[in-house]
């Protein structure tokens, strides 16, 4: 007949945060108490049959289940858009930004010499464009 270990069936008991005893539990039980937060690394943990209390990190069949998983590498996709989107925002407020100024100068000059109110109205939607697109190159940058 084969042993807990050989056939995979281990059962661990713990040493809970509130002093008492609980188990036994398999490695699946064993792994959703990890995930509840009520087993970490300093947790007290034996297994059946054994009468010697180990940390969790101390014993290597345990170990792997409390390491954190490994996010997924970023790919290059991924950077290549984002970077893409960037470049388009920086493109985008720049043109807001200047268009703005150059709209902004132009009305007071037109204000100035010919028209007050197109001008005005052109100097107010200058500054208006040029907040816009100052603001995005907060964001962006």
């Amino acid at each position: 007949m084969k042993s807990p270990e050989e056939t995979g069936n281990i059962q661990y008991h713990i040493i809970g945060i509130d002093g008492h005893e609980y188990g036994p539990v398999d490695r699946g039980g064993l792994q959703a108490w990890i995930a509840q937060g009520k087993v970490n690394a300093q947790t007290q943990v034996r297994r059946a049959g054994e009468t010697q209390w180990q940390t969790a990190i101390a014993m290597a069949d345990i170990q792997p289940m409390l390491e954190p998983p490994v996010p997924p590498p970023v790919t290059q996709a991924e950077d290549a858009s984002k970077a893409a989107t960037a470049k388009t925002l920086v493109l985008t407020s720049h043109i807001m930004g200047y268009g703005g100024l150059l709209l902004m100068i132009a009305g007071g000059v037109v204000g100035f010499w010919v028209l007050a109110g197109s001008g005005v109205l052109s100097a107010i939607i200058g500054a208006i464009l040029g907040q816009v697109g100052r603001g995005m190159q907060g964001r962006v940058i």
